[in-house]
């Protein structure tokens, strides 16, 4: 007799197998939706080459109407825009070399450069210039002077194309000019940048800028300016005394030999921060930010402090980029796409979150006062539309105001209702009072409810959604925090990696009411593993809509402002993929599955396991283009041996022999296939064994 198996939606780990009462004891890269398991969306490469490991992502649309997408790893900053990958990391420290800085050893590729006070660290991203080859080494770019009239305008455009044969450089390098001359109304100040330009190169014999000013005529002009383009290096290692580098070059040198001239520069960007949290060392806070190699205080003495990783936050005000780094400087970055990010002048110098608030604030939460000393539950704001004036004045609106509930901030979030921020211990609503000395309130919303990493909140239709340290799941939607209910709570907190914990990212899926959380699990340094709650199942059964699997997806982006509107995330191998875009994971299957616990073989007309019963087929009710596995498990009893039964099922199969016996019964459903699939009813035929 065929027979609905009693199979419902939503995974459970925190029980026996035989407690879950048909529901999933295992998943990965499925969605419930409907009370349906179904396929996740597959996803395609968009970009590769992000250096460092992704810890946060931001995206916003300019008021021309492009798209970007910042993302923020252990040791750059990059936007995306359309399918380019800018490196917009801020630049730390800048100097000239002293005369013939380079020396060679004969068949090796590593170069030591003699650059005094660079207080540079080993991972550390060099750009030199204006050097001359040394043992056959060319390091840094070619440096001369450009033909006349190599820059060209487009009306109307901030764009300038530049004409240099065999130029040799590659995107993200930087050029420099010097003696250039206004032309189309683009003045010489901005050719001739001090900090230089990023270069997106259109082929072997030109490149392009961008600059602040918007041509008035297509034409070419600039006069004959001096050039020097730069080449980055990883710093390999830093000798004793800190006056030299070890650089590794294209090439190995054909000689012993010292070098390179007396016009040569160089230029750093921010130090590497920490890949993980470390429990001593020196680092922001033990000396001036960006002074002193991290690890050391300006002094050069070793400091035991606790270390935390690199982490960003990030929020948009208007069309600029507001990204801070955690326990760092706030940088702002106004959409020039040949321009690094720069520190925003008089603000905090120390902050732990920012956020730009519904009133056009930027709020500084956990920061230094107007002294500079440190406060983790000071917040500060801004004047309104004024994000450089951060002094309370009676001519603006700058304020601050003190937390109370717990030791530092961790996170914040905005709302149209207004900012949420959490403490290790609570939240806070912050509420807007327009009262002549002051703009913002607080009010202490929940206490033993803090955030357990800044990225592990996140707002999906209003409501806040988040992870306190002790591993509870809460929402806010207005009124008191509520708790979730999560069946595999447990689970979570078995397998997180305790050390790894402030990587936790929360996303919520815009397709989709959705949210996913991706976490390193066991011995993993980055996060490897993700838990879904589907929040229309769970609104109609709490303990149901829970899914998990395994996927190496550190940072997430809802992708709203890019065309298509799909969803991407980063990888930790650098790779940025865009999601919901058909069902194949970059043209290879995916690994799908849904492990359905035991259920008990009951008679037509009889309890729930009086009876051992014996099942000949499965009708799999499957939406399904390829093949897939199925695999059908009895037992006698909860934790006695299990039998096993696997076949490989047509998509246009009625139905599946698998002549299996037992008192309980359970159904492995795995694809690996590269089109959508979705279960509907699933039925076994059923015959009545003996009374047990």
């Amino acid at each position: 007799m065929l027979r609905e198996l009693p199979y419902r939606a939503g995974v459970i780990k925190d029980d026996t197998e035989y407690d879950s009462r048909g529901y999933a004891i295992d998943s990965d890269k499925i969605r419930f939706v409907r009370g349906r398991p179904q396929a996740m969306g597959g996803w395609v490469t968009k970009l590769t080459g992000i250096q460092g490991y992704g810890r946060a992502a931001h995206e916003w649309v300019s008021i021309e109407g492009s798209p970007f997408c910042a993302i923020g790893t252990h040791t750059k900053l990059y936007v995306r825009s359309g399918d380019r990958l800018i490196d917009i990391t801020p630049e730390r420290h800048a100097a000239s070399l002293p005369a013939d800085p380079v020396a060679t050893t004969d068949d090796s590729a590593d170069v030591v450069v003699t650059d005094t006070n660079h207080e540079a660290i080993i991972g550390d991203t060099v750009y030199l210039r204006g050097l001359t080859a040394v043992g056959g080494i060319q390091i840094g770019g070619l440096s001369g002077a450009l033909p006349g009239s190599s820059f060209v305008s487009t009306i109307n455009s901030r764009v300038v194309k530049v004409l240099h044969t065999a130029h040799g450089m590659v995107d993200n390098d930087l050029a420099y000019f010097t003696g250039a001359t206004t032309f189309a109304a683009i003045t010489d100040a901005e050719l001739n940048r001090a900090a230089g330009h990023r270069v997106k190169v259109i082929n072997a014999d030109s490149y392009q800028i961008e600059v602040e000013d918007y041509a008035d005529s297509s034409s070419t002009g600039g006069g004959t300016p001096g050039f020097a383009y730069t080449k980055a290096y990883l710093v390999k290692d830093v000798p004793a005394g800190g006056n030299t580098i070890v650089i590794t070059a294209g090439n190995v040198a054909t000689s012993t030999a010292t070098g390179g001239g007396s016009d040569g520069e160089s230029s750093y960007d921010i130090s590497i921060g920490n890949r993980s949290k470390r429990s001593t060392g020196g680092g922001y806070g033990s000396g001036k930010y960006g002074a002193g190699p991290y690890g050391r205080s300006g002094s050069g003495v070793v400091v035991t402090i606790p270390l935390a990783l690199r982490q960003w936050s990030m929020d948009h005000f208007g069309e600029r980029l507001c990204a801070a780094i955690v326990n760092g400087p706030i940088y702002i970055w106004g959409g020039i796409q040949s321009r690094r990010a720069e520190i925003l002048p008089n603000a905090p110098t120390r902050v732990l979150a920012i956020i730009v608030t519904p009133q056009r604030y930027l709020m500084a939460c956990g920061c230094t006062d107007a002294a500079g000393d440190f406060n983790p539950l000071l917040v500060r704001h801004s004047d309104q539309e004024l994000i450089d004036v951060w002094t309370p004045a009676v001519d603006n609106s700058a304020g601050d105001f003190l937390l109370s509930a717990g030791s530092t901030v961790v996170g914040a979030l905005t709302r149209e209702r207004g900012p949420i921020i959490w403490t290790d211990s609570a939240i806070y609503s912050v509420r807007s009072v327009a009262l002549a000395d002051q703009v913002y309130d607080r009010d202490l919303i929940g206490d033993s409810c803090g955030l357990i990493a800044i990225n592990a909140a996140v707002v999906r239709d209003g409501i806040a959604y988040w992870i306190t340290p002790t591993h509870q799941f809460y929402s806010y939607a207005g009124g008191k925090p509520q708790p979730v209910e999560c069946p595999l709570q447990q689970w979570f907190t078995d397998r997180l990696a305790a050390v790894q914990e402030g990587k936790i990212v929360a996303f919520a899926d815009p397709g989709f009411e959705a949210i996913q959380w991706h976490f390193a699990s066991g011995e993993a340094t980055e996060n490897n593993a993700y838990l879904r709650p589907d929040l229309a199942q769970q609104r109609r059964d709490a303990q149901s809509g829970w899914s998990h699997g395994p996927w190496d997806r550190p940072v997430w982006a809802a992708g709203f402002s890019f065309p298509g509107k799909k969803p991407m995330a980063v990888d930790s191998n650098g790779v940025l993929y865009e999601h919901e875009t058909g069902y194949a994971a970059d043209g290879e299957p995916i690994a799908s599955k849904i492990a359905y616990g035991p259920v008990e073989a009951a008679p037509a007309n009889g309890e729930a396991g009086s009876h051992r019963a014996h099942m000949s087929r499965v009708v799999v009710d499957i939406d399904c283009g390829e093949p897939f596995t199925l695999e059908v498990n009895a037992r006698e009893y909860p934790r006695g041996p299990k039998r096993t039964k696997v076949v490989v099922v047509s998509p246009t199969a009625k139905k599946c022999d698998v002549r299996i016996s037992g008192r309980q019964i359970g159904l492995v459903i795995a694809p690996s296939i590269t089109t959508k699939w979705r279960l509907g009813v699933t039925r076994g035929d059923v015959s009545d064994g003996p009374l047990r």
